[in-house]
């Protein structure tokens, strides 16, 4: 069984969200939002920054090694302006590609409209089906 874990997201968070969304009906979590002008000027006026693979990463492929699953990490997608700021992406993404043994699947630039994301980081709702149906293609025998 193929298990997805965001890269940048380890711990049981992405759980925490799941049964957030599954069982509670108010419409203040983040994956129901849609971005919104305000976040967007935000986005323009943020200046360039770089990304880091953090220690927290390495112990956990560290973890699905020594456990012998089969993994694949993505790289979820982000808002076309936070994507822009980013200065060392392509870097990054080599260096998971490689230390994943090519099991990393960049999805960063999957969507390019404002309706698919709740801020510059965070897709909501409507990314969902997109998302999966993209990390399916990916993953087929």
């Amino acid at each position: 069984m193929e298990k997805f874990f965001k890269s940048f997201n380890f711990n049981n968070r992405a759980t925490l969200r799941l049964f957030y969304h599954l069982f509670k009906t108010d419409k203040n979590w983040v994956q129901n939002r849609e971005i919104n002008p305000s976040i967007i000027e935000k986005l323009k006026n943020t200046s360039p920054h770089e990304l880091h693979l953090t220690e927290e990463f390495f112990r956990y492929q560290e973890i699905l090694e020594e456990e012998n699953y089969s993994y694949v990490f993505f790289h979820a997608p982000y808002h076309p302006i936070a994507l822009s700021k980013i200065k060392n992406l392509t870097s990054v993404h080599r260096k998971l590609d490689s230390l994943t043994h090519n099991k990393f699947i960049d999805l960063t630039d999957l969507l390019h409209d404002d309706k698919y994301f709740a801020d510059g980081i965070h897709t909501n709702y409507k990314a969902t089906d997109l998302i999966h149906k993209n990390l399916l293609e990916h993953i087929k025998p």
